[in-house]
């Protein structure tokens, strides 16, 4: 019993705490103002190879109809890096050879107009 109202009160004092952050403007719950803004979505690029398109890209991002932005110009290393960056939070992926990251980077370069 003790445990449970321990853990209530860590809780309601965690609450308590945010919404003095937020009142004060120390923390802001609303989505960061660098956040990712696409007018304008490229297209596949149509009569080409697997290695010419680089369809050996991972199989969540095909499935989920991730495609680099047109407008603004997207790179394939910056459609790479905020798809990577939503799924597994900033800078916490690998790049080289063989990674995830090279794999869409190439994707987005590659089979897209």
């Amino acid at each position: 019993m003790k445990k449970a109202l321990c853990k209530l009160g860590n809780t309601v004092m965690k609450k308590l705490i945010l919404s003095v952050f937020v009142s004060l403007g120390l923390v802001s719950l609303s989505a960061p103002s660098h956040a990712f803004n696409c007018l304008e979505y490229k297209t596949f690029a149509s009569h080409l190879s697997g290695k010419e398109a680089a369809k050996d890209a991972p199989s969540w991002v095909r499935q989920a109809g991730l495609k680099p932005c047109k407008n603004p110009n997207e790179s394939g290393t910056q459609f790479a890096k905020r798809v990577l960056d939503a799924k597994y939070g900033v800078g916490k992926w690998k790049t080289g050879p063989a990674t995830e990251h090279n794999q869409i980077k190439k994707y987005g370069d590659r089979a897209f107009n």
